[in-house]
C-alpha cells in the first residue's frame, strides 16, 4: 500500500536570473503537519527534487513512515519554457540547455532561486544538511540530477538517475572520464537503464550507462545499478516498485552513516597516490609563497609576457624562446632536462628541450588540459612538478596532473570548485601544496613531495597507466 499524505501545490516561477525569460511550472509537496517537527521544533524535513515534474510523493510518504528515509519536502520541477515576445512565435523548451549541459547553472537555479522563492511563498523550511537532500531524474533529467550532485555536492549528496544522458548533446559524454579522474565526491547513487535504450547521433544510452557504471566502480563510489533486459528508454522510472528500490538504496543508513562514508579510500587509484581524502584542503590566512627560481643548465629561466628568458651566470640574459601568445606558467622537469610552458588561450602545456647552453628548442604539445564547460580561461595559469616528474597545472577546473609521459591522470578541485591561479610546493619536506584562488589561499598535505630547489636531479618515475 502506498499512502497519500501531505499537501500539494502547483504554480509557476518566472523570476529566474540564471535562465532569464523562462517559465518553470512546479509541483510542491509538503509532508503532513506533525510528521516532521520535533517537540522543540528543532527538526526540519529533508528535500527530494525531481526533473520533468515527476511526482515521487506517494513512495516518499510510504518510506518515511517506515523510517526508511526522512520525511521530505518534494519539489517536482518542469523544465523552463520560453514564450515569444513577437506575435506568431512558438513557445520554446529550455529543457536541453538546463538539463544536458555541464556546469552548476541548473543546480544554482534550484538552490539559489526556486527553492528560496517557494520557501517564502509557502512558508516552510528544510534541513540545511546536504545528507538529507536527494535529486532524481530520467534521461536528460538524469544527467541534470547527477550534475547537480556533482557540481553542488555541498547541497546534494544522494541521487537516482534513470537512463541518464551521458551522451554527446552538450558535453555529457565526458562524465565517465571525469568520474575516473576527479577526487571522489560524497555521492550515493542509484542508476538504471535498459538493454534496448535510446540510440541516436548523441550516443548509445545503454553503452553510456555501462561506461558510467564502470567509472563509478573504478572511482570507488557507493552506488547500485539495475539493467532492464529489453528495457527501452526511461524504463522503470515511473514504476513505484523501481522507485522504491532506488530510494531505499539512496537513503540506506540515513542519519547514521554519511553518504560516501563507505566508499573505498584507495580509489580513484591515481588520486589516492597523491592525497588522503581524510585530509582535505584547508583555507589559510597566509599569502601564497613565491615559486622558487627555475634553475637548470647553469642559469635561471623566467617568463615575461610573451617571451621566456634565460639568465646565465655572469648576468648574461638572453631570450630563450618567443611564445605564440602570453605565457601563463613555467616549470622544470624533475631531471632538469625539460621546460614546461603554459600559454594563455592555448589548451596544451608545451614541453621544450634544454641544451647545455640554456637554449630551449623543439616544443611539443605535451599536456592536454580538460576545460570547464563554459570556459572563461583556456590554459594553465601556473605549473609545478613533483619528485616523480608529475606535472601539476593550475586551471579553472582545479589542479590537473599529468604523468611524465603526458597522460592526463587526475583533477584535484579546490573547495567550492574555485578556479586556481597559483600552485606552489613547500612546507615540511616540500609536501604541502599551496593553491591560490583570487584572494583566498588553500593548503593540503600531499603524499608526494614537490621538487626542491637545489636538490639533485631526479629520474622521472610516474607510470603512464
Amino acid at each position: 500500500m502506498y499512502p497519500q499524505t501531505g499537501k500539494k501545490y502547483q504554480g509557476e516561477f518566472t523570476q529566474s536570473a540564471v535562465f532569464p525569460g523562462t517559465v518553470h511550472k512546479y509541483i510542491l509537496y509538503l509532508p503532513p503537519d506533525g510528521a516532521v517537527q520535533g517537540k522543540n521544533g528543532d527538526v526540519l524535513p529533508g528535500l527530494v527534487v525531481t526533473q520533468d515534474g515527476t511526482d515521487f510523493s506517494v513512495v516518499m510518504a510510504k518510506l518515511a513512515m517506515e523510517k526508511a528515509m526522512p520525511f521530505c519536502v518534494g519539489l517536482f520541477v518542469f523544465p523552463g519554457e520560453i514564450k515569444p515576445l513577437l506575435a506568431g512565435g512558438e513557445n520554446r523548451s529550455n529543457r536541453s540547455p538546463e538539463y544536458d549541459g555541464l556546469g552548476s547553472d541548473y543546480a544554482d537555479f534550484i538552490i539559489g532561486e526556486l527553492l528560496p522563492y517557494l520557501q517564502k511563498e509557502y512558508d516552510f523550511g528544510i534541513s540545511p544538511d546536504p545528507e538529507l537532500h536527494l535529486i532524481a531524474g530520467c534521461s536528460s533529467g538524469g544527467i541534470a540530477a547527477w550534475n547537480a550532485a556533482w557540481e553542488r555536492n555541498d547541497f546534494f549528496r544522494r541521487c537516482y538517475i534513470n537512463s541518464p544522458t551521458f551522451c554527446a548533446f552538450r558535453g555529457g559524454d565526458i562524465f565517465p572520464a571525469l568520474i575516473r579522474k576527479y577526487e571522489r565526491r560524497k555521492i550515493r547513487c542509484y542508476i538504471t537503464f535498459g538493454t534496448d535504450d535510446m540510440r541516436n547521433s548523441g550516443g548509445d544510452w545503454e553503452l553510456e550507462g555501462r561506461r558510467a557504471v564502470a567509472a563509478l566502480k573504478y572511482a570507488g563510489y557507493e552506488f547500485e545499478y539495475e539493467v532492464f533486459d529489453g528495457g527501452e528508454h526511461g524504463c522503470g522510472y515511473n514504476d513505484p516498485e523501481v522507485m522504491e528500490r532506488a530510494l531505499r538504496f539512496c537513503w540506506q543508513n540515513w542519519g547514521k552513516i554519511p553518504a560516501g562514508a563507505g566508499a573505498d579510500p584507495d580509489k580513484p587509484p591515481r588520486v589516492a597516490e597523491l592525497v588522503d581524502s581524510n585530509f582535505p584542503w584547508r583555507e589559510v590566512e597566509e599569502d601564497c609563497p613565491v615559486p622558487e627560481a627555475l634553475t637548470a643548465a647553469g642559469g635561471v629561466y623566467f617568463l615575461k609576457k610573451d617571451k621566456i628568458y634565460f639568465a646565465g651566470h655572469g648576468g648574461n640574459v638572453q631570450v630563450a624562446a618567443e611564445l605564440p601568445g602570453m605565457g601563463g606558467g613555467l616549470a622544470l622537469s624533475s631531471d632538469r632536462c625539460r621546460l614546461y610552458v603554459s600559454i594563455s588561450g592555448r589548451r596544451y602545456v608545451w614541453a621544450y628541450r634544454i641544451a647545455e647552453d640554456g637554449k630551449i628548442s623543439d616544443p611539443v604539445k605535451f599536456a592536454r588540459l580538460e576545460l570547464a564547460d563554459d570556459c572563461r580561461e583556456i590554459g594553465a595559469k601556473a605549473l609545478a612538478v613533483d619528485e616523480q616528474d608529475r606535472l601539476y597545472a593550475a586551471t579553472e577546473l582545479g589542479i590537473q596532473t599529468f604523468s611524465s609521459q603526458s597522460e592526463h591522470n587526475t583533477i584535484l578541485p579546490l573547495p567550492e570548485n574555485l578556479p586556481v591561479d597559483e600552485i606552489v610546493f613547500g612546507g615540511k619536506d616540500c609536501r604541502v601544496l599551496t593553491a591560490r584562488s583570487g584572494g583566498r589561499v588553500f593548503q593540503r598535505e600531499m603524499k608526494i613531495a614537490g621538487v626542491q630547489a637545489g636538490a639533485e636531479p631526479l629520474k622521472p618515475a610516474t607510470e603512464p597507466f
